[in-house]
C-alpha cells in the first residue's frame, strides 16, 4: 500500500490549474519520491485536458525495473495498470496531509505484477529495518503473552538471516539465534512451501524447522505455522480501505513473482460492493 501511495502521490502533485501532466513529468515526479530506479516508464492514456484538471485520469500504466523503494529494498520488476482514477483535487490542495484513500471520489482498482530476486531479498534481509522487524516478530510467534515475548526478545537475537528460493514454490530461510545470557549461537533453518487461500492468506505447506541437528516437534510446528499464517492474512488491511487479492504466487530457484489485484477506497467505502 505504501508503494502504491508513493507512485500515485507523485502523479497527483502534477494535477493543478497551473499546467498539465505529461508522461515524462509524471516519471520525474515519481522518481523524486523513491530512492532510485534503473528504468522507469510511465504512461497516462487518453487524458483530455479538462479531465485531468478535474482530477480524472483514464488509465495509468507504469513499468519499472531495479526500483529501490529504500536504499536496501530493490524490486527487480514492477508493472502496474489501473482503471480510471477520479481524485478530489480541491481536497488535495487544501489538505496536503490527507491520506490517498480519502482523496478518491471513486475506489481505485488496478492490477500489478511484482518480481523480487533472491539476491534482492537477501539484501533487504540485511537491512537494519528488516532485522529489527525479525527480532520483534520472532518471539511473538511462540510466546503466550507480550510479557513473555519481551523476555524472549531480550535474551535471544536473530542474526545473519538468509533466504534461498527453491523449485516448486518453496523457500528456505536460515538464520542464527544468539543466546545473550549463555553467549551461544544456534543455527536454525525453516523450509516450507506456500499456497494461497482465497487469494488473501498465505499458508505454509509441509513446513520443516531444524535447530542444530534436531527438528522441531510437529505440535510446536503447527502452532508456529498457525501464528505465521494469521500474520500473513492481507484481509486485515480492509478496514483501512485496501482490498487485495493475490492471483498468482510463483517461486523458482532465483526469483519470486506475484500477480495481484488491488482496490483502494476511503474507509467508509471499504464495505461497498467490490
Amino acid at each position: 500500500m505504501e508503494l502504491l501511495s508513493l507512485i500515485l502521490s507523485g502523479l497527483l502533485t502534477l494535477i493543478s490549474p497551473l499546467g498539465l501532466a505529461i508522461d515524462s513529468a509524471a516519471e520525474r515526479s515519481i522518481r523524486a519520491r523513491i530512492n532510485s530506479a534503473e528504468a522507469l516508464e510511465v504512461r497516462l492514456d487518453n487524458i483530455p485536458s479538462y479531465q485531468l484538471l478535474g482530477g480524472k485520469i483514464s488509465k495509468l500504466r507504469l513499468a519499472a525495473r531495479g526500483l529501490y523503494v529504500t536504499p536496501d529494498f530493490r524490486i527487480d520488476t514492477l508493472e502496474l495498470e489501473t482503471d480510471p482514477l477520479d481524485v478530489d483535487i480541491n481536497r488535495l490542495q487544501q489538505q496536503s496531509e490527507t491520506s490517498l484513500s480519502q482523496l478518491l471520489r471513486q475506489p481505485l482498482r488496478g492490477a500489478m505484477r511484482l518480481r523480487i530476486t533472491q539476491a534482492d531479498a537477501n539484501q533487504a534481509l540485511r537491512s537494519p529495518a528488516v532485522l529489527e522487524y525479525i527480532r520483534q516478530i520472532g518471539p511473538n510467534l511462540t510466546a503466550d503473552s507480550s510479557e513473555a515475548a519481551q523476555r524472549l526478545a531480550q535474551r535471544y537475537q536473530i542474526i545473519n538471516p538468509k533466504v534461498e528460493f527453491l523449485p516448486d514454490d518453496r523457500l528456505r530461510l536460515a538464520a542464527e539465534i544468539e543466546d545473550r545470557r549463555e553467549n551461544k549461537t544456534l543455527k536454525v533453518i525453516l523450509e516450507s512451501g506456500f499456497t494461497l487461500a482465497g487469494g488473501r492468506q498465505l499458508q505454509l505447506v509441509q513446513p520443516r524447522i531444524f535447530y542444530g541437528d534436531k527438528q522441531v516437534p510437529q505440535r510446536l510446528l503447527d502452532r508456529l505455522a498457525e501464528n505465521l499464517t494469521n500474520r500473513l492474512d492481507i484481509q486485515k488491511f480492509e478496514t483501512e480501505g485496501l482490498t487485495a487479492r493475490v492471483l498468482q504466487l510463483h517461486i523458482t530457484e532465483d526469483r519470486i513473482e506475484i500477480v495481484a489485484w488491488v482496490r483502494l477506497a476511503a474507509p467508509e467505502q471499504a464495505t461497498a460492493a467490490r
